[in-house]
Formats: C-alpha cells, structure tokens, sequence
C-alpha cells in the first residue's frame, strides 16, 4: 500500500511536471534562437527543418516542452514578435518541412483554404478518394453493415432500449384500432409520447 507521504510527493513531482508543459502565453520570449537555426538546413530555396516532424510533415519545434509548428516559430523570430491571434502562417512554397522566412506570410483560415483551392492541394474531381480508391468507399452490400450485421446494435440490442420487437408490434396493433392515444400508450409501456409516435410514424424500429 502506497503511504500518504509517497502518495503527495508522487503528487508534487506530477504538478511540476505539468507546470512545465503549460502552453506559453508569450512564445516568442522565451524561443532559444541558436538552438531553434541549429536544427535548420539552409538551402538556395527552402530552409528545411532537419529535427522532429508532425505527422503532417510539418516541423516540430519546442517551445518550454509545447510542441509548436516549426514555420510559425521562425515566423516569429524573423518578425521578433507573435503571431496576432486568429491569424495563420502560410507557405508560399507549398513545402511543409521548409522554415525559410521568406516563404512565409500570414493569413486567415479562409485565406488558407483559397491558397489550398488556387493550388490544386485538393482532392476533388478525378484525384477524390472515392475515385482513386473505390475499393475504400463502402456502400450498398459493401455496407459494413451488411457484411456484418452483429456489429449493428439497433432495436432490442441496443443498451438503454425498453421495449422489445414483440411490445413493438403489440402497440402498433392497439394504436390502429384508435381506441387508446399514443399518451396512454406511452404510461402503459413506460416510454414517453414521442417514443410511442416516433414507432408509430416508423422513425424508429422502421425494420419491423
């Protein structure tokens, strides 16, 4: 059994560790110039970060152990200031890697997504992934599922459900013979009205 005083020094030694890792709210302040040019490969074109990528290619740099775009801190560093907030830093040569100041400018969300269309970055058309990989798009009896319909949980398999396909078909038989509302029905069942007029109307149990 763990004691108390081991429990709080766990305790501490986790809080400063946290404490570390909190996101800088001036970046710029407190970037390690030489260390951040140490892992930049300086080429006639584009200045290619050498160090830790993100999955997306693009250059991971940290910053009091934040990790941050590697192209927005050299965006910083050039500009010896922070990004205003809300805005983007852009690539103007289209290469994820490359950290060269002369590549970059700022821009909104919206001007990204028009530097993205302007470029033919996206998929569309004949290079979409449903035509490229046809294979991927699972439709109709390539439904996952058709092919595996345990996998489906749906009516009486479904965890919360309180009725069953039997009480199901039961009210449905009752409410067509007009002589009990669908209120009653639902004190009756223990569901409310727009359970009872939701199977009714077939918008939910529509298998049945």
């Amino acid at each position: 059994m763990v004691s108390k005083f081991a429990a709080s020094c766990k305790y501490r030694m986790l809080r400063k560790a946290m404490n570390k890792r909190i996101k800088p709210g001036d970046p710029y302040s407190e970037i390690d110039h030489d260390h951040f040019w140490s892992k930049v490969h300086k080429t006639d074109g584009c200045w290619l970060w050498t160090a830790g990528k993100f999955s997306t290619g693009y250059g991971q740099c940290h910053v009091r152990l934040w990790p941050m775009y590697a192209h927005r801190i050299s965006w910083m560093i050039s500009n010896q200031r922070n990004i205003p907030y809300g805005l983007f830093v852009l690539h103007r040569c289209d290469n994820p890697p490359c950290v060269n100041p002369d590549h970059l400018f700022l821009g909104t969300q919206l001007d990204n997504r028009r530097d993205s269309v302007a470029k033919g970055r996206t998929a569309k058309g004949e290079r979409h992934g449903t035509r490229t990989k046809p294979e991927s798009v699972h439709r109709g009896d390539n439904h996952i599922f058709r092919l595996h319909p345990e996998r489906h949980a749906r009516g009486q398999n479904t965890p919360r459900c309180k009725l069953t396909e039997t009480i199901v078909r039961e009210i449905r038989c009752k409410h067509e013979t007009g002589t009990i509302s669908c209120a009653q029905l639902g004190r009756d069942y223990g569901v409310t009205k727009q359970s009872i007029l939701a199977l009714i109307h077939r918008r939910t149990w529509s298998y049945i």
